[in-house]
Formats: C-alpha cells, sequence, structure tokens
C-alpha cells in the first residue's frame, strides 16, 4: 500500500468509522493475514475485475499528477478581467479558462467511476463462501487493488485541499457564460451531457470530494446487499487499512 494511504492508523480507521457509522472498536474484528501488495498476480476469477480497477488506477496516477500542477489554476485569466461588465474582456478570456474546467470535470469523472468500482470491489472480498481470512488470501490481487485505490484517494485529496482555486475557477466560469451574449460553441460549453451540474457543483465544493466518493460506493454496496452482515464489510476494510 502507498506510504501516504498508511500515514495515520488512528485516522484512516476514524473514516472507516465515519463511512459505515461503526461505533467503537467492539463493531469490528482485526484478522491477522499476509497480503502480498507488492506481487499479488489475479487468478483467473480476479482478472477482469483486476484489469477494470487497474485502468481506473492508471487514470487515477494521471490525475494525481494533473491536480498536482494544476497550482493557481486560472487566476491569471481571471485577473485578467478586472470588470465583469467589460463583455469584450469576458469573451475574449473565456476561452483560456477552459481548458482548465474540463481537466475538473476530469477529476469528477474519476469519482464517479470510483463510485460503481467500489461495490464490485466490495463484493469480490466479503461475500464469501469462504471465512473472511480465507477470502481475502484467495482474493489478494483484488485487494492489492482497493488498497491502491484507498492510498489515491487519501493523496488526490491531500492535494485537492490546497488547490481552492479549483473551485473559484469554475465559478468564474459560470459567471462568465452568463455574461457573453455570443457564447461558445456547442462543443466548447465544457461540461458534457449527462453529468447532473448540481451534482457536480457539489463536488466542486468538497475539501474531500475523493473520499466521499469511497464512501459513497460502500454505502451503495451496504445498501445493495442489506441481507449481507454489515461485520463483514467493516472487518475485511479495517483488515485491509491495518
Amino acid at each position: 500500500m502507498p506510504s501516504n494511504a498508511r500515514s495515520s492508523d488512528v485516522s484512516c480507521l476514524e473514516m472507516l468509522r465515519s463511512i459505515l457509522r461503526v461505533d467503537g472498536d467492539k463493531n469490528y474484528e482485526l484478522v491477522e493475514i499476509f497480503l502480498d501488495f507488492e506481487n499479488a498476480v489475479p487468478s483467473a476469477e480476479e482478472q477482469q475485475l483486476y484489469y477494470i480497477a487497474e485502468a481506473v488506477l492508471q487514470r487515477g496516477e494521471d490525475l494525481i499528477k494533473d491536480v498536482t500542477d494544476y497550482e493557481m489554476g486560472g487566476y491569471s485569466i481571471r485577473n485578467s478581467v478586472r470588470d465583469d461588465s467589460d463583455a469584450e474582456k469576458v469573451k475574449e478570456a473565456l476561452p483560456k479558462l477552459l481548458p482548465f474546467i474540463k481537466r475538473t470535470i476530469e477529476y469528477y469523472e474519476q469519482k464517479r467511476r470510483i463510485e460503481q468500482l467500489v461495490p464490485d470491489l466490495l463484493w469480490e472480498l466479503t461475500s464469501g463462501p469462504l471465512p473472511l481470512e480465507e477470502q481475502l488470501q484467495s482474493r489478494q490481487a483484488i485487494a492489492r487493488q482497493f488498497a491502491r485505490l484507498i492510498g489515491f484517494v487519501f493523496e488526490f485529496d491531500s492535494i485537492r485541499m490546497a488547490r481552492a482555486q479549483i473551485t473559484n475557477d469554475f465559478s468564474v466560469y459560470r459567471r462568465w457564460r452568463n455574461i457573453v451574449t455570443n457564447r461558445v460553441k456547442d462543443d466548447e460549453t465544457c461540461v458534457p451531457e449527462g453529468i447532473n451540474i448540481a451534482e457536480f457543483q457539489m463536488f466542486l465544493g468538497e475539501m474531500n470530494p475523493m473520499l466521499n466518493a469511497l464512501r459513497h460506493g460502500i454505502e451503495l454496496f451496504v445498501e445493495k446487499h442489506s441481507s449481507m452482515p454489515i461485520q463483514n464489510t467493516t472487518d475485511s476494510l479495517v483488515t485491509l487499512i491495518k
């Protein structure tokens, strides 16, 4: 597991309790097992999901670099328009801001990928029929992917916290779009069809967007498999993070 994902066992466990509303250590059992995170190779049964997860994780690596490089974002572009009532300057500056907005949309798309992926990973890790210890040992490659996903979540969000300009850029973009009479072409509207604008704006306002995606994915799994003892999920997650 990446070192940044295990900087604090206490914070990880608190995160899990927050996700699943687990109250106190008595609600989970830590299973002592060996998982080979460095060399785990997917079995035939794991391969399909393993490579689906790998694609999400590879995209995550690209987005870590991208959000790191975001730095001041469109600050200089925003600052070039001193007065929003100057429609000509706004019209000139708006297209220059679009690349930053498109980068933000990629972050949002990753959030949606995580929400879709987490329930599938958890199903493989917790559904049995083997006891928890044997189930995790039989799905080492999937466990590795889940651990890497947790690492991505913590790393991305730690960088995102220092990038308030991401939210600022989109706020200015929306304001400028309303100001400009001759709007940009339809293929440059930036927010793809199918994206819920209200949900997207909520995502932009979150300081821990990927952690919230992880939480939502776990909640979706628990709701979908309500007949499964929740302790299967909590024990598996705590064991992986520990």
